[in-house]
């Protein structure tokens, strides 16, 4: 269990890396300039560096070690302890965190840019497929996740975490692993917070 929590910690960011020198572009242009990514690309944010989706994702660990559960208010507060803006937020993202960085009450801050609710990262209901048919290939998931085109890095993020989650971290090339960055709440940090999630177990109800 210890190495599936790392593997898909490591996975996330893994992914996250991967889609984000190339978020954004149409698959067509991924293939006319990598013919597929396959490797780490220097982004705006440095090579190797995570993104918001990897950032968001280690508050949230924090936050359910510190908690034992899922604490909406506790959670938002670790989101605007975590917050750079050089991760690559969006415009209603940096808000919303100013706002949370500002103490105003979490249930309104979701709602400032979006009355009706944020319909953004449709890669959450595109990426299981991946997962399915790339079950016995983890590292192939990730590529292909990767360059689907659009939201890259939080779909590779999501297709790291599930193939890390299914296959632990032993899948993960050391080009990837290697590079991960690793200063504060880099890599040894994601491995750490994953270690003692393994131990966390919250019991239902």
């Amino acid at each position: 269990h210890e190495d599936r929590c790392i593997g898909c910690l490591l996975g996330v960011a893994c992914g996250d890396i991967l889609g984000a020198g190339i978020e954004g572009w149409r698959a067509s242009e991924i293939r006319e300039i990598y013919g597929q990514l396959r490797n780490f690309e220097k982004s705006q944010r440095g090579f190797g560096c995570y993104t918001d989706d990897t950032q968001m994702t280690l508050a949230l660990v924090v936050s359910l070690l510190e908690q034992g559960r899922v604490e909406a208010g506790a959670v938002s507060t670790k989101y605007a302890e975590f917050y750079e803006p050089w991760r690559g937020y969006g415009g209603g993202a940096q808000v919303v965190m100013h706002a949370l960085k500002r103490e105003l009450d979490y249930r309104a801050t979701g709602r400032m840019q979006f009355p009706e609710g944020s319909f953004a990262n449709g890669g959450a209901m595109r990426i299981a497929p991946v997962g399915l048919a790339y079950r016995h290939a983890p590292e192939e998931c990730v590529i292909r996740a990767a360059n689907f085109g659009g939201d890259t890095d939080t779909i590779g993020a999501m297709a790291g975490a599930v193939a890390g989650a299914l296959h632990g971290s032993g899948w993960i090339p050391s080009r990837w692993y290697d590079n991960i960055e690793n200063s504060q709440r880099g890599r040894d940090e994601i491995v750490k917070l994953a270690r003692e999630l393994s131990r966390l177990d919250i019991a239902a109800g």
